[in-house]
This record gives C-alpha cells, sequence and structure tokens, in this order.
C-alpha cells in the first residue's frame, strides 16, 4: 500500500473516533476534555497508534479576553518501532497577564542521517537510533498590548545513541555523536494577537529568543542559540486564511551533533524528512492557502524553501530548498475550531504524508 492510501486510511479511521467525541458544544465552558484512541501517519514515523487526550481550562471570565488553556498527551507506538510520549501545554491567566507554555516529552526513536550541509544525497543515508528526554517552559509576563517578555528553560538529554561504526556519523567532527546533555537558560520576547493558537485566521505571532548552553556543569558542549519564528494569518475572504512562516535557528559556538538546526518533519517543510538538511544554521519561509470547503471539511495547498548553513562547505552553490504539497482538513472540535490534518508535500528528492491534529504552524 502507497503512503498516500496508508494516510486516507488512517484518516478515516481517525474521523470515525473523533468526530463523535468533539465539537458538538459551542457555548462557552470553564473546562472540557476527552480521552480517545488515536492513529495518525508520518514518514518519519509510519503508521503510530497510542492514547491521546486533551484537557481545557478557561482561567478567564469571557473567552473574548482569555484564551482557553490546554494540556494534551500523546503516548503512542509506531511501526518503526518507536516509543513517543509527549506532553505540550499553554496555559493563559485571567485576562491573559500570564501565559505559561512548554512541553516534556521521551523519546526513543530510530532516525535516518543524510550527512550535514545542504550537499547531501537523498537516496544515501545511514540509521542511527536515540533516547531523548526533553523538557522546554517559557513563562510571559504580558507588559504591553500583546507583547511579553519572560524567562525560558530548554533542558535536551540525549542517550543510547547507536550508528554504523565505520559510516559517516561515526567520522563526523562534532561533539554529541555518543549522546549527551543540553540545558538552556535565557528569555523570550513575544507578540501574539490571534485568538485562537490551535488554527489562527488572523494576527501576528512573532517570537525571539536567547538561550545560553554556556554552563559547563549542565551541558556536554558550550554555545549559544538565537532563533526567531514569525507568523502571519490573513483573511483573504469566507473561509480562505492565507498563513506565512519565516523561522531562523542560528548557533554560536560548539554545537552537538543532537542540537544541529534542521528542517522537515510535520512542521516545517512537509516534505522533507525530519533533519534530512542539518547544520550549524537553519533558515525557511513557508506559506499556506487554507480554504473552507463545505461544513467541517476543508482543504490547503502549501509552498517553501529552507536552507541550512554553518560547518560545511556548500560547493555547487544549490542553498535553498523548495516543497510544495496539498491536503485536507476535517474539523474534529468546532470550539476551539481544531482541525484533523492530512498533508501530502514534496521536496528536492524526498516526499512524505503527514496526518495529525493541528496546523502545522
Amino acid at each position: 500500500m502507497s503512503s498516500i492510501k496508508k494516510g486516507l486510511t488512517v484518516l478515516v479511521l481517525l474521523i470515525t473516533c473523533l468526530s463523535g467525541w468533539c465539537g458538538h458544544n459551542d457555548s462557552f465552558s470553564k473546562a472540557s476534555g476527552f480521552v480517545v484512541p488515536i492513529a495518525y501517519y508520518t514518514t518519519e514515523t509510519s503508521l503510530a497508534l497510542g492514547l491521546g487526550g486533551i484537557a481545557y481550562y478557561n482561567f478567564g471570565d469571557n473567552r473574548t479576553e482569555t484564551r482557553p488553556s490546554s494540556a494534551y498527551f500523546f503516548a503512542t507506538y509506531t511501526l518503526n518501532r518507536q516509543w513517543i510520549i509527549d506532553l505540550p501545554y499553554h496555559i493563559f491567566s485571567n485576562r491573559e497577564e500570564w501565559y505559561i507554555t512548554g512541553e516534556f516529552a521521551k523519546y526513543d526513536f530510530p532516525f535516518k542521517f543524510y550527512g550535514v550541509g545542504c550537499e547531501i544525497d537523498p537516496g544515501l543515508y545511514e540509521r542511527y537510533h536515540l533516547k531523548q528526554t526533553k523538557l522546554y517552559a517559557t513563562a510571559y509576563k504580558k507588559f504591553m498590548g500583546n507583547w511579553y517578555v519572560g524567562p525560558r528553560l530548554w533542558t535536551d538529554h540525549f542517550h543510547d545513541i547507536h550508528y554504523q561504526p565505520n559510516g559517516e556519523l561515526s567520522m563526523l567532527n562534532l561533539g554529541g555523536k555518543n549522546g549527551g546533555k543540553s540545558t538552556g537558560l535565557g528569555a523570550s520576547l513575544l507578540y501574539d494577537n490571534r485568538r485562537n493558537v490551535y488554527c489562527p485566521q488572523k494576527g501576528w505571532y512573532v517570537e525571539l529568543s536567547y538561550l545560553n548552553y554556556a554552563i559547563n556543569s549542565l551541558n556536554t558542549n558550550s554555545f549559544h542559540n538565537i532563533r526567531f519564528d514569525i507568523r502571519n494569518y490573513t483573511k483573504l475572504g469566507k473561509g480562505t486564511v492565507l498563513a506565512s512562516n519565516f523561522y531562523g535557528n542560528f548557533n554560536l559556538g560548539r554545537v552537538p551533533f543532537y542540537m544541529l538546526a534542521e528542517f522537515g518533519g510535520l512542521f516545517r517543510m512537509r516534505g522533507y524528512y525530519r533533519g534530512s538538511y542539518r547544520d550549524k544554521n537553519a533558515v525557511l519561509f513557508q506559506t499556506e492557502l487554507r480554504q473552507k470547503i463545505k461544513g467541517r471539511l476543508g482543504g490547503a495547498v502549501f509552498g517553501g524553501v529552507a536552507s541550512v548553513f554553518g560547518n560545511s562547505n556548500n560547493k555547487d552553490g544549490q542553498l535553498l530548498k523548495p516543497s510544495v504539497g496539498a491536503g485536507l482538513r476535517f474539523v474534529i472540535n468546532r470550539k476551539e475550531n481544531i482541525p484533523l490534518r492530512a498533508d501530502y508535500g514534496m521536496g528536492q528528492g524526498f516526499s512524505g504524508t503527514y496526518i495529525t491534529t493541528g496546523e502545522a504552524f
């Protein structure tokens, strides 16, 4: 069965399972939630099965001043023999004076390594395996209008990394090939005037962050990280939204292998295998046209360009890597407008199918 047929099969299963649980209550309520069996498909995981849930609570007096807080839970096992446990959360205080967001996750994951830089061969890769535990947290305080600022903590622990003894990864002149720990302390500046964080239809999201990984006792390698994430959502007509995303990830210092900047996967440059392109720095621009078709059903077309650079010399000058794709949307929760999405993307020498909840950006 092709990856597209697999994706459509899982889409039907998810719609059947979730449409009876969600979206029937459009009125304002303080709390709600559900737990259901889940299934999804991506190029990196193949078919994944498990248990998932989401809980909402609104700390405000009404929905116009305070967006609902949420916490997700996913525990899945994939046909690629991967274990994934993920708990992301978004917490908005009354009138959104505070916004606390983060994630806790554990992965037991086999990956494909294509090399470092833009001069990889999509047909050549070696397999490696790692275990990862991560904890991300940012506590934003509103200081003016829709502007927030606050401290940020990102910690990653990589261990049990296994790779081919005589492969390209074993000869890579970077630390962290055998695992390690990275804990970054810093701050983030945020502008966010979206009214829905799950499927925005208008507004801006602008994030600039700095993390210091230079505390020797907390890090295998010493380096600094700067990121920006700029998103815009514009309503072009009834049921039509144009979404755009400009993203950059830059590192200074001795970046360990497992913390290199990358693109690909579910969220950034669909169509490319996650981490197929990686280097010290990465930038990308992607855009998506989303159209409501009828009732809960919608569709999208998307495209983008991306590049990685820093450690490698890209002699052929082919720095920009394009991607294009299309997909379907089905709203599984009308109250929060949370979509189930099924996307197929194509990159330069790569392609991928993605079925999950929420938009890519």
